[in-house]
C-alpha cells in the first residue's frame, strides 16, 4: 500500500510547476496546465480499472496490459481532443 501511495503522488507535476513559477511563467498559464493535469488523470483511471477487472475475469497477464493500453490511450486521446476544443492552450 505504501508503493502505491508514493507512486500515485503528483511529484512531476509539483515540480514542473514550481520550475515554470520560478522560469517567470504567468498565473494563467499554470492554471491553464494544473487544469489539463487534470483532465489528463481521467484517462490513466481507465488504466487501472481495467486491469484489475480483465485479471479477476482470468485473462492473462500480457493481453490485460495490452487491452487495458488500448483502452486508455482511446481515451487519452479522446481527453486531448477535448482539451484542445475546450480550453485556449495557446
Amino acid at each position: 500500500m505504501a508503493g502505491a501511495l508514493l507512486i500515485s503522488l503528483p511529484l512531476a507535476s509539483i515540480a514542473t510547476l514550481i520550475w515554470l513559477h520560478i522560469d517567470g511563467q504567468e498565473t494563467e498559464q499554470l492554471a491553464l496546465f494544473s487544469k489539463e493535469v487534470l483532465w489528463l488523470v481521467i484517462p490513466s483511471m481507465v488504466f487501472f480499472l481495467s486491469l484489475p477487472i480483465l485479471l479477476n475475469r482470468g485473462v492473462d497477464f500480457w493481453p490485460s496490459l495490452m487491452c487495458s493500453a488500448t483502452l486508455t490511450a482511446v481515451c487519452y486521446a479522446s481527453c486531448l481532443w477535448l482539451i484542445s476544443n475546450t480550453f485556449a492552450t495557446s
